[in-house]
């Protein structure tokens, strides 16, 4: 019967969503005397998406420094810098292959081909006349897979003098 032509069929959900993680470290530093103080930090965070070869990675990091040069006048100055890497899936041919296009799909259709590569569209061919065609999720997440870089540099300087003693 149908069971023998279509095999045992694809859950669809289960074939796009795996277990995501999360990685996150953060370390800082801080000391100074009276006149001076300092702060560093830096930060690390990997997100694995729960659906493959999608990802974000970022690293932080930021210095700060305080000096007193008198009981009236004080200087600050702030660097920081993030970089971040996001892998994400790309609009291809104008059409979002999202996870709606993927779990929308019939059970008794395959997202490998007969050489057990992601096509691009997959045809519904257990209809009659003219196929529907569907657009494969799965061939996107293989090969259309966007990398969108960032780096951010950020300096802060200042200075606070204090004119009287009643302000």
């Amino acid at each position: 019967g149908v069971v023998a032509q279509v095999g045992e069929g694809t859950d669809w959900q289960e074939e796009l969503f795996g277990q995501g993680a999360q990685q996150k470290y953060f370390l800082s530093v801080a000391g100074g005397t009276e006149d001076v103080t300092y702060s560093a930090s830096g930060g690390y965070l990997a997100t694995t998406g729960i659906m493959p070869n999608i990802d974000y990675e970022k690293f932080t990091a930021r210095f700060n420094i305080d000096f007193k040069a008198s009981e009236r006048l004080r200087f600050t100055s702030s660097m920081s810098y993030a970089s971040d890497v996001t892998n994400s899936m790309n609009e291809t041919f104008g059409f979002d292959y999202g996870t709606i296009q993927a779990i929308a799909l019939p059970p008794m259709l395959s997202p490998r081909d007969e050489f057990g590569d992601y096509p691009p569209i997959i045809y519904n061919t257990f209809e009659t006349g003219t196929p529907s065609r569907y657009f494969n999720s799965f061939a996107a997440l293989d090969r259309e897979i966007r990398e969108r870089l960032g780096n951010y540099l950020q300096f802060n300087f200042g200075a606070e003098l204090k004119l009287t003693d009643w302000l």
